[in-house]
């Protein structure tokens, strides 16, 4: 699970020395619990913070469980993830039915409550293995079988996702606005005039996508204008919304890094919020929600709507993290949380126009956590929206379906 870069260390039993030492690399250690006393070895650990921190079947063992997520709590950064895999209750209820119980359980409230004690939030929880057998074609039932409802109930392994939390002072933490523009020439000057002044420390990177109407020239007049305003300028070098995001993301010299689509739709005054969130540490990556609010038919025609919710409640129903708007024009993004998901931007290649996809599934990948902000949503102000929606609808859903059946890739 994850990227192959992150450090991480997996606390597992002696019993299952043979199933994770293929995991031991320069990035990966192996930590038995059964040595969680021995002071010398836990020295080794602490000698550094680790990207990821899994735990396999240990919480249902250890004696002491406050103990064991204090040597956690000490371990971790900002961007650790702490991964809880256990057996689930059924399975271990019913592998033991004639037995002693010799388990601890704790279910997943209680896990959020006794881990905020230790600056740890939930992210989301997964359940796989409804067959509990280990072959190519059952593999991909149990993958179709633990996203339904009900079903996954009865799912025999549980992995829980936690993220550390930290206080930050978002005084020291700078705010780069991508703005996306093709052919955007009428509102390059009020787009600039409009944006506020949010963090101390702030820079504008517009992408420009191939216009013919003069907006790349308009651009570098209004750098020429606001030279008192951090304003920077780049041409893509293919067409596509997913380049110009991944251009304008390249070229970001703060820590906080938001996506402001410039087509006169949404309001700049909402940058601020999700500016704010992603400086406090409250999510790693953020996108804005058009529907939260009522929208007629120039806002957003009707099958636009209809398409929207339906990709919608289906990444919500495959990444298990709630999604309302899989397109939303403004997002956001912590800098070094981007670092670390960038090897994997290509995972669908040129299948995604949007980048919107892409996003999503790598943040949910790298078990980063997803957050959602309102925002004001606005019909275009002149010329005409580039999604078609037969062609580009096409294309997302042929993404999904290649992402559901692939998703055992984002859990390995």
């Amino acid at each position: 699970m994850c990227n192959k870069n992150f450090s991480k260390i997996i606390f597992c039993l002696k019993s299952e020395k043979d199933e994770y030492a293929k995991y031991v690399n320069d990035n990966s250690k192996i930590f038995y619990v059964e040595d969680i006393e021995d002071k010398i070895l836990l020295k080794d650990i602490f000698e550094k913070k680790y990207d990821l921190i899994i735990a396999s079947k240990v919480l249902t063992k250890i004696e002491k469980i406050s103990s064991f997520l204090d040597i956690i709590k000490k371990i971790s950064y900002k961007n650790t993830r702490f991964i809880i895999f256990n057996k689930s209750f059924l399975y271990l209820f019913f592998k033991d039915l004639f037995k002693k119980k010799n388990f601890n359980w704790l279910n997943t409230n209680e896990l959020k409550t006794y881990l905020e004690n230790f600056k740890f939030v939930f992210v989301r929880k997964l359940k796989t293995k409804i067959i509990p057998f280990d072959n190519f074609f059952i593999n991909y039932i149990n993958i179709f079988l633990s996203f339904i409802p009900f079903v996954n109930l009865f799912a025999s392994e549980e992995f829980t996702i936690f993220r550390k939390i930290t206080e930050n002072d978002i005084k020291d933490k700078g705010l780069t606005i991508c703005l996306t523009v093709k052919n955007e020439k009428p509102i390059i000057e009020t787009l600039i005039n409009q944006i506020p002044i949010i963090a101390n420390k702030q820079e504008i990177i517009f992408i420009e996508g191939g216009s013919t109407d003069g907006t790349y020239e308009e651009i570098q007049r209004q750098i020429d204008k606001n030279k008192d305003k951090d304003i920077k300028l780049f041409k893509q070098k293919t067409i596509g919304q997913k380049e110009a995001i991944k251009t304008g993301f390249d070229n970001a010299s703060h820590d906080v890094i938001t996506l402001f689509e410039g087509d006169g739709t949404c309001d700049p005054k909402d940058l601020k919020y999700f500016y704010n969130s992603i400086a406090e540490n409250k999510a790693d990556y953020i996108q804005g929600t058009r529907l939260a609010y009522p929208l007629d038919n120039n806002q957003m025609p009707l099958i636009n709507k209809v398409g929207n919710i339906f990709f919608a409640v289906w990444f919500t129903w495959i990444l298990g993290q709630r999604v309302t708007d899989v397109l939303s024009g403004i997002k956001a993004i912590d800098k070094e949380t981007y670092s670390k998901i960038i090897n994997d931007w290509e995972y669908f290649g040129k299948d995604d126009p949007f980048g919107d996809f892409e996003l999503l599934f790598i943040v949910t990948k790298n078990c980063f956590k997803i957050s959602e902000i309102p925002i004001s949503y606005y019909p275009r102000p002149f010329g005409e929206t580039k999604t078609r929606i037969f062609f580009h609808g096409f294309k997302l859903l042929k993404i999904m379906i290649k992402s559901h059946i692939n998703f055992k890739n984002f859990n390995k």
